[in-house]
């Protein structure tokens, strides 16, 4: 059923019980509200600090594992086994040393995403990867809804290997069209923005015989998603210490092809930086007095399945003592579907050039 109100709907009746351990200790049962965290079309797991081994660092995290107990199928399956190495951790974002850094795995499955918070006492490891004994501070699982439902209805999760390849809907006069995505943006357990896009035609003019280019929100648009309190930030909390990690915050994408099938899903942390690479203010300004304003922007995407997506904020930063609340716009939203990817999922007759 595509959107995400049929995952929604596919979750709901299956009465999920979630429990989580880590290095193979004692299984431990979530709170809804409290540690899960349910969105259009993912879930956010939170790993309590009093769930965590004592002086938990990065180099001793061995395995993490996620349970979903159904009680209307009176079912449990194992959703995330995961034993994350050092090597496997990409940064995605450093505020330098004293302060948190977040490294991100990526989990078995489709889509989903491991997201680990370290103090950093010293400097990361080459290639970005967070040192052995750095002190854990977060730990949260990010899974994509309909991977939990697959796994707890012990269906198969590899879209690829599972799908039957079909004709495609390339035609000379619209091209791509009838594709349905849905796009969120988010903190650990607040939804900042989500929006459903349906039957979506490619942006032929954008497009080429390497890329299928869907425009979902143009920046030049007249018809702009209305602005919403807040902005990019991911909360952390330690025994003694808490704070928030600004210009960083969770993607959600899933999309669909013409027949309700889902091509492409992720569930991931991103780090929003400006065009020139640095998630600073463009203009100084007197944050007790006036208002500030800078765009955002941030990728996520699978180079191996060929799809990726980009999305724009203009967020307006509002001083420490003014009335006004800091709020955000999304003024850019592009899905890019690769000619492999397409040919992947359509057979060999799928091709972009046939359009042009």
């Amino acid at each position: 059923n595509a959107g995400y109100s049929g995952l929604s709907h596919a979750i709901a009746s299956l009465k999920l019980e979630l429990r989580v351990r880590v290095n193979g200790g004692e299984w431990k049962l979530l709170k809804a509200g409290a540690d899960v965290f349910e969105f259009p079309t993912s879930t956010s797991i939170r790993f309590p600090e009093g769930m965590l081994p004592s002086a938990l660092s990065a180099g001793k995290l061995e395995s993490v594992a996620v349970a979903a107990r159904s009680v209307t199928l009176e079912r449990t399956v194992l959703v995330v086994d995961a034993r994350p190495a050092l090597n496997d951790w990409s940064l995605v974002i450093d505020n330098g040393i004293g302060n948190v850094r977040l490294f991100q795995a990526d989990l078995p499955g489709e889509g989903g995403s491991l997201l680990l918070g370290a103090f950093a006492e010293r400097a990361c490891q080459p290639g970005g990867r967070p040192q052995r004994e750095e002190p854990i501070c977060l730990l949260q699982a990010n899974l994509c809804l309909a991977d939990v439902a697959r796994r707890a209805l012990a269906a198969p999760v590899d879209l690829i290997s599972q799908h039957v390849q079909t004709s495609d809907d390339v035609d000379p006069e619209h091209g791509l069209h009838g594709y349905h995505a849905c796009v969120s943006l988010r903190s650990n357990r607040r939804l900042l923005w989500t929006q459903e896009f349906r039957k979506v035609y490619w942006n032929k003019a954008a497009s080429d015989s390497t890329q299928a280019l869907f425009s979902l929100v143009e920046s030049e648009s007249s018809y702009l998603p209305p602005a919403f309190d807040g902005s990019p930030k991911i909360a952390w909390k330690s025994c003694a210490f808490s704070g928030l990690i600004d210009n960083v915050a969770a993607v959600d994408v899933v999309v669909w092809d013409e027949d309700g099938e889902i091509i492409w899903q992720c569930s991931k942390v991103e780090k929003f930086v400006e065009d020139n690479g640095e998630a600073s203010i463009a203009n100084s300004f007197d944050s007790y007095k006036e208002l500030g304003e800078k765009t955002l922007f941030a990728s996520v995407g699978d180079s191996q399945r060929g799809v990726a997506f980009r999305l724009g904020l203009r967020v307006h930063l509002a001083g420490t003592y003014d009335v006004h609340r800091e709020r955000s716009q999304v003024v850019l939203a592009d899905l890019s579907l690769t000619s492999e990817c397409l040919r992947n999922w359509f057979g060999q007759s799928a091709n972009t050039a046939r359009c042009k």
